[in-house]
């Protein structure tokens, strides 16, 4: 595609697919240099030049206003340009507890995030705009996640300018017209979701549905509210400046309108110790204790941020540290990215030759599968003798800016057209890759995807309300069968045992167990106040183990 950015110099620019990054529900986004390409669908919502000099008043590095109008060969206007923001993720990743172990983001992180986010929305209603649709996926966070990323700046209100859209969970139905307080309403309702993980007007109130969030916000029923149970999942109040606390409690509960408060308070978390016993319908046993949260188990390796324990013993590592066994003797290597290379390493520390560029890795079966620029890449790992080595044993051609791998599954956006890639072996040992559009994906933005045994579930988003998508495939991997339901944003939680049944935990707490073959749509839901959704699900076998924090379980039901 042939573009013309409206600068000086009438720069001429051409999009091609390698470039293609996503598309939304106005356009498709491309990346290319050092920008952003958003092409809208309908040329007649392009924003005029006049609204951009407008906007450029609070333009600033973190504040990601239009630059230029495109146009394409007729000179018509078509879409606009903006900074690329490169590794950013939405800020609803920093809602989960989840991530925030992984990447180690401390609690004074987000504070410092809070912070910074109120300064900036300050500044935008000091030059007289307003932000309105200031949902969580109009921000964007990379590391040290304590700056915040304004996007979707098209939208926003100016002096000449009025906003026309919002998301229905961060309105204000007490307003009859956008103004200051109406987004310090929504910035609340971010906010309260950095702090403990919950939208001020979720849990469970038995006079209001499950996901009736409308008829509670007019009813200021917020989380506060004393007949509101929530989720054990839910970080703790304390995690809440006293200050905030307090605005928390005007805005949501009481129905007040106030900007925040102007210096954040300290929090002093409270870290509850919880004891985790066994259940009328579980039995819980403790295997093992560690000096730091774990990270992950896998095949009898458990992983916390800088160690990895086997056989009673401990090794170095980093949080994004795994294991993959070699084919002839089972040989455990640690496989991790440095500086954009793959690095494999025994567990004594000792390394091995390996020069194969890494964007990113995922184990699939114990097969190591990269993404590196448009390839993704199988490396074999295995040993002759005494020496170990790794080569790249298959390729698949991928859009590199379009494609993102997850845990055991890879997406990829076709221009428009969803894909899952799932490698796997064949009956016969070959490595095969399923390569095939997931048409009930179209139109949604993936945020979440593990696969794992021929059943994966993907978490979407489409306009601003987050859905569950699970998917059972057939052995082959030709056909499948999906279920789609309502849920929040979360990172799936679940295992599929050897044996075929799939066990989940959801966000509101409950163990779903599922059985992957076809037309077995039956779900056994087990709600028991000694689980919750904090416990992460891993396996052996037919095995299945939890870990909460620092305490690894094996669990199994009662009978």
């Amino acid at each position: 595609m042939q573009v013309y950015i409206q600068d000086k110099t009438l720069n001429k620019t051409i999009l091609s697919n390698r470039d293609f990054i996503g598309e939304g529900g106005e356009g498709k986004i491309y990346g290319k240099g050092e920008l952003i390409y958003k092409i809208y669908f309908n040329s007649k919502k392009v924003i005029p030049q006049s609204k951009i000099d407008e906007l450029k008043r609070i333009e600033k590095d973190n504040i990601l206003v239009p630059k230029n109008i495109i146009t394409d060969t007729n000179g018509l206007p078509i879409g606009i340009t903006m900074k690329w923001i490169k590794n950013s993720l939405a800020l609803c990743k920093l809602f989960t507890s989840d991530f925030r172990k992984r990447f180690n983001i401390q609690h004074k992180n987000v504070l410092k995030l809070i912070e910074n986010m109120v300064k900036d929305i300050n500044f935008i209603h000091k030059n007289k705009c307003l932000i309105v649709d200031g949902n969580e996926m109009n921000y964007l966070i990379k590391a040290p996640f304590i700056n915040p990323f304004f996007i979707d700046i098209d939208s926003y209100q100016t002096s000449h300018f009025p906003a026309t859209a919002i998301a229905a969970h961060i309105m204000d139905y007490h307003s009859k017209e956008f103004n200051e307080l109406t987004d310090w309403f929504s910035f609340g309702i971010l906010a309260i979701q950095l702090f403990i993980g919950i939208h001020p007007y979720k849990g469970i109130h038995l006079n209001y549905k499950r996901y009736e969030l409308e008829q509670r916000m007019k009813d200021n029923v917020s989380i506060f509210n004393k007949d509101v149970k929530l989720p054990a999942s839910v970080r703790d109040f304390s995690h809440i400046p006293d200050n905030y606390l307090e605005w928390f409690i005007k805005i949501f509960e009481k129905g007040k309108r106030l900007p925040p408060p102007s210096i954040i308070g300290q929090a002093a978390v409270v870290v509850k110790i919880r004891i985790i016993r066994s259940t009328k319908a579980f039995n819980i046993e403790l295997i093992n204790s560690f000096n730091d949260n774990i990270i992950r188990y896998q095949e009898g390796f458990t992983f916390t941020r800088n160690k990895v324990y086997f056989n009673k013993r401990e090794y170095n590592c980093s949080n994004n540290t795994e294991v993959i066994f070699t084919k002839k003797t089972l040989t455990p290597i640690l496989v991790d990215i440095d500086n954009r290379l793959i690095t494999l390493k025994t567990l004594n520390g000792e390394s091995i030759p390996c020069m194969i560029q890494a964007q990113n890795k995922t184990i699939i079966n114990n097969m190591l599968f990269i993404l590196n620029n448009d390839n993704l890449l199988e490396v074999n790992v295995d040993n002759n003798f005494s020496k170990v080595y790794a080569i790249v044993n298959s390729k698949w051609n991928v859009l590199p800016n379009a494609t993102t791998v997850f845990n055991g599954i890879v997406y990829q956006n076709v221009l428009g057209v969803p894909y899952l890639l799932i490698p796997y072996k064949s009956k016969i040992g070959k490595t095969s890759c399923d390569i095939n559009p997931i048409n009930e994906l179209k139109g949604y933005r993936i945020l979440e995807a593990k696969h794992d045994s021929r059943v994966a579930i993907i978490i979407g988003e489409r306009k601003n309300k987050y859905f569950k998508f699970t998917i059972k495939y057939n052995e082959d991997y030709t056909e499948y069968e999906i279920r789609i339901e309502n849920t929040s944003y979360h990172i799936p939680n679940f295992v599929t045992l050897d044996n075929g049944i799939v066990i989940s935990i959801t966000p509101d707490d409950a163990v779903e167990i599922f059985n992957r073959k076809f037309n077995r749509p039956d779900i056994k839901r087990i709600e028991d106040k000694n689980i919750d959704f904090n416990m992460k699900l891993c396996k052996k076998g037919i095995d299945v183990y939890l870990f909460r924090d620092k305490e690894l379980f094996k669990i199994s039901m009662n009978k």
